[in-house]
């Protein structure tokens, strides 16, 4: 019953976000978040940035954002992965939440590989270079990983005065 009350919830927010994002190929080299060792094995099957990954048990969490600099009125999609002695958890819901000036949320589904991804907007008020930490929940376990915001390049800015 739990289940389908967080499945209906994930539904009805759903419509209220930017949608769900279905996993591509990577966009790119993987990395670790800064001063810490190269990433496992494991953390290779996850996409995107600033990956970070954490055994709870027989459990293997990864979450990881899409780019590691998100230009504010942008969006940025948020990776979850979840692993029990290495079998791939489907159905498992992943809630994501940050908040900077403002709060965004979103919410995603493992597929039949563990992955889930939801897409969110980085609104314009967040302009200038912050560090914004993306607080992740997938089952009833937290993560985090993060981004920063960069501002736009010169001639972006001198064009909107």
């Amino acid at each position: 019953m739990k289940r389908l009350a967080w499945l209906l919830l994930a539904a009805v927010l759903s419509f209220s976000t930017a949608g769900f994002a279905r996993p591509a190929s990577p966009p790119g080299p993987l990395s670790t978040t800064i001063s810490s060792p190269p990433a496992a094995p494991a953390a290779a099957s996850i996409p995107g940035y600033n990956v970070v990954c954490e055994n709870i048990r027989a459990t293997r969490l990864c979450v990881s954002v899409s780019e590691p600099r998100v230009r504010p009125g942008s969006y940025v999609t948020v990776y979850g992965l979840m692993k029990i002695r290495g079998v791939p958890q489907t159905g498992k819901i992943m809630r994501v939440v940050w908040s900077s000036k403002t709060s965004a949320s979103c919410i995603g589904v493992t597929d039949d590989t563990g992955l889930a991804s939801c897409r969110t907007y980085v609104p314009a008020s967040t302009a200038g270079a912050r560090k914004v930490h993306v607080r992740v929940w997938i089952d009833k376990f937290k993560l985090a990983t993060a981004f920063t915001t960069r501002n736009p390049p010169e001639e972006e800015r001198s064009s909107d005065e």
